[in-house]
């Protein structure tokens, strides 16, 4: 016989080395379905498909309401970086990981015409 599916939700990258398939279900704040996806491996049975946009449809609005957030703190870095730099030319050296400070730097062909370099 064969063995119960799993589901992993957001699978680490050692989950997704041993994984046979792959279904990605996509649903809104209105519990509708957006989109479904089943990438290659073993045949995805109905119940296991059934599960999997419950499942998705149950983890909709937190997931919605960290991206929000997410978005409003980005937002409000953003407006207080812009208040900086309209008042002293240069943009706020900001702390990095591990101690080291980063300079924004304009210009450059990376996202938002900014780049990050190791400061002097």
């Amino acid at each position: 016989g064969g063995s119960a599916a799993v589901l992993a939700v957001d699978p680490t990258d050692r989950e997704e080395l041993v994984e046979e398939g792959r279904l990605v279900v996509v649903t809104n704040q209105y519990d509708e379905l957006c989109a479904l996806h089943k990438l290659g491996g073993l045949p995805a049975h109905q119940e296991t498909v059934s599960e999997a946009v419950r499942l998705a449809a149950a983890l909709a609005p937190s997931r919605l309401s960290a991206v929000q957030a997410a978005m409003a703190r980005h937002a409000e870095e953003m407006a207080a970086r812009a208040v900086v730099l309209a008042k002293t030319g240069r943009l706020p050296q900001r702390q990095a990981a591990g101690g080291a400070t980063t300079v924004e730097a304009g210009g450059g062909g990376s996202v938002g015409g900014q780049r990050r370099g190791r400061g002097r």
